[in-house]
C-alpha cells in the first residue's frame, strides 16, 4: 500500500513538471495569404514568437515563459535577435593586369539562391539592364570591368528583403558571398505578456482562443 503511494505521488509530480513545459514549434493555420504567427518553444523556458507573411518577417520578440496550469507568462527580453545581411570576400588568382573579375553569389538566410537586383550604386535606374543588373535565379552574377584605384560601391534589393550596399575593390578580382535578410520587422521587447492557454492535445495548443498547430 505504501509502495503504491509512493508511486502514485511521482507519477503526480512528473505529470506537474511536465505541464510546466512546452517544446516545439507552433503557428496559426493561413486562411488565404493571411500572415502566420508562431511560437518556438525551446529548452529551458526560452520562446521564440514571430509574426510572417509573403513579405517576410513583420513582427519578431524573444525572451522566458512560464507555464501555471491555463496561464501563459511571456517575458520578452531586450534583445531583437533577428540576424542581418552578411558578406563575405575571397580572393581570385589574377585573371588579367588590365582588369578585374566578381564572382557574386546572392542566398538566403537559409542558404537558397536569391535571383536579385544588383547595379551600381550611383547608376540611373533608367539605365537599367535585366540581363546585366541581374543575378540568375540560383543567384549567381559575374562582372568584369576595368582595374582602377579605390572602391566602386553597389546595391542589391529584391521584394521580401532588406536592400544591401556593399563595396568592390577595384584593384583585385574576388569571389563575394551575400545573405540577405528579409527587412528588420518590429520588435517587441522589455515586456510581460500574460495569455491563456489550452493544451488541446500534443500538436494542438489554443493561446487566447486561437488555435496553433505544431510544424516541428
Amino acid at each position: 500500500m505504501k509502495r503504491t503511494i509512493i508511486i502514485i505521488t511521482l507519477l503526480f509530480s512528473f505529470s506537474l513538471i511536465a505541464q510546466e513545459k512546452l517544446v516545439g514549434e507552433f503557428c496559426t493555420i493561413p486562411i488565404g495569404e493571411s500572415d502566420v504567427a508562431c511560437y518556438n518553444f525551446i529548452e529551458n523556458n526560452n520562446f521564440e514568437f514571430m509574426v510572417s507573411g509573403c513579405l517576410g518577417i513583420s513582427t519578431y520578440g524573444k525572451g522566458k515563459y512560464t507555464l501555471n496550469n491555463d496561464k501563459l507568462l511571456l517575458n520578452f527580453d531586450s534583445g531583437k535577435g533577428i540576424k542581418n545581411s552578411s558578406i563575405s570576400f575571397k580572393n581570385l588568382s589574377v585573371i588579367s593586369k588590365d582588369s578585374v573579375m566578381v564572382k557574386l553569389k546572392v542566398t538566403d538566410l537559409n542558404g537558397i539562391g536569391i535571383a536579385a537586383k544588383i547595379y551600381p550604386k550611383e547608376m540611373d535606374l533608367m539605365d537599367f539592364d535585366f540581363e546585366k543588373n541581374y543575378t540568375d535565379i540560383d543567384g549567381n552574377w559575374i562582372w568584369k570591368d576595368k582595374k582602377d584605384n579605390g572602391l566602386k560601391y553597389f546595391v542589391i534589393s529584391e521584394v521580401g528583403y532588406a536592400e544591401f550596399e556593399f563595396a568592390i575593390d577595384m584593384e583585385k578580382s574576388q569571389e563575394i558571398n551575400i545573405v540577405l535578410a528579409p527587412p528588420s520587422p518590429d520588435s517587441i521587447s522589455s515586456k510581460d505578456l500574460l495569455k491563456k492557454i489550452r493544451i488541446v492535445d500534443s500538436d494542438i495548443l489554443e493561446i487566447d482562443g486561437i488555435k496553433f498547430k505544431r510544424i516541428k
